[in-house]
């Protein structure tokens, strides 16, 4: 349930908050489930991990990613660009 909150969002939420989403558990409990999450994301080898910041859990790609991920956010503001009339 963490995994696909955290998926829905595009902004840190506070343990607190996921633990009042999920219900029936506590921000400690909701940290005790990311550790575990992470530890499996690695374990299988994922791009990603669920990262403590801005006083919540936010789902991020790992930084050896930044190349590729750059590339996309480009593409896409030069197709909005071109969409607007742009070059």
């Amino acid at each position: 349930i963490i995994e696909a909150v955290l998926l829905s969002t595009d902004v840190p939420l506070p343990g607190s908050k996921i633990a009042q989403i999920v219900g029936g558990c506590d921000a400690r409990d909701v940290q005790e489930h990311v550790e575990s999450l992470n530890a499996r994301y690695e374990q299988m080898g994922c791009s990603f991990r669920i990262e403590a910041i801005a006083k919540g859990y936010q789902m991020l790609t790992l930084p050896v990613y930044n190349p590729w991920i750059s590339k996309l956010h480009k593409a896409r503001a030069e197709s909005r660009l071109y969409k607007m009339g742009g070059p």
